[in-house]
């Protein structure tokens, strides 16, 4: 899939898809209301909606793509188009503008997606290690997007603090343009396909549990603000399940010199 030392930058990648995801999620009503004078939640439950659809058509998009250009490759094409739409959500003037900037920056982040696979069996030490390093990127990327989001939304203008996530992905754009290079991958033993019993349940299981965090993620601080806390409390209160998977995990998690040779 890639060198070693760009895998890290996969993760990286990965992390910060989660980040773009979900730094503003449980914060939007608030956005709007700040940014575009929005009052009514409805809106939010809008937004979301069609950026998850784009995300659901533009990943079939990539996999085929994926079948003619490496994948290192189409996610540095989908990191420069991150880095110019996340730069253009800043000079959004109205809420359907933002909507339709944001819908095109989930659907080039998803490519990212791809690469969750590769991630876990490409790690030096088997498949279970590659899924635990890759949950401790998500939940410690979940900690770093609300922690953000909340900076975002407590100055005057949220607007002025989107920067931030266009100087990040501009970052994340120079490690892979430096580091992310394709090779080839040894064909290894063919794997026997689950049941198809099983594919089923476990998407299944996969649904539910979405649609669970999801449903309520991101009228979270509006509820517990409008119980009386404050936007800190809020805040601290939806990072504290991730705070909680992350010193469960066992500490080679955090190691990436494992990922080197």
């Amino acid at each position: 899939m890639t060198g070693a030392h760009g895998r890290p930058v996969l993760l990286a990648a990965a992390g910060l898809h989660m980040v773009t995801q979900s730094a503003l999620a449980p914060f939007y009503p608030a956005l709007f209301r700040a940014a575009y004078g929005v009052q009514t939640l409805a809106a939010t439950g809008l937004f979301l909606v069609v950026c998850q659809v784009s995300a659901v058509v533009a990943l079939p998009l990539w996999g085929r793509a994926c079948r003619r250009v490496p994948l290192v490759r189409l996610v540095t094409v989908g990191q420069t188009a991150a880095v110019l739409l996340t730069a253009a959500l800043v000079l959004a003037p109205s809420y359907a503008v933002f909507t339709g900037v944001s819908v095109l920056l989930v659907a080039a982040k998803a490519v990212v997606l791809l690469a969750y696979p590769g991630l876990a069996r490409s790690h030096p030490r088997g498949v279970l290690p590659g899924v635990v390093q890759y949950v401790a990127v998500l939940h410690a990327a979940s900690v770093a997007a609300t922690l953000l989001g909340g900076l975002v939304v407590s100055v005057p203008d949220p607007r002025t603090a989107l920067p931030l996530l266009a100087v990040v992905e501009a970052v994340l754009l120079l490690a892979c343009v430096r580091l992310l290079r394709p090779v080839a991958v040894p064909a290894g033993p063919a794997v026997a396909a689950p049941a198809g019993g099983g594919v089923w349940r476990l998407a299944g299981y996969v649904l539910v549990t979405a649609v669970a965090v999801y449903a309520a993620r991101p009228y979270f601080t509006e509820y517990v603000t409008g119980a009386g806390a404050s936007a800190g409390t809020a805040t601290l209160l939806f990072v504290l399940p991730h705070l909680a998977v992350l010193a469960l995990l066992p500490a080679p998690a955090w190691d990436y010199r494992n990922d080197l040779p």
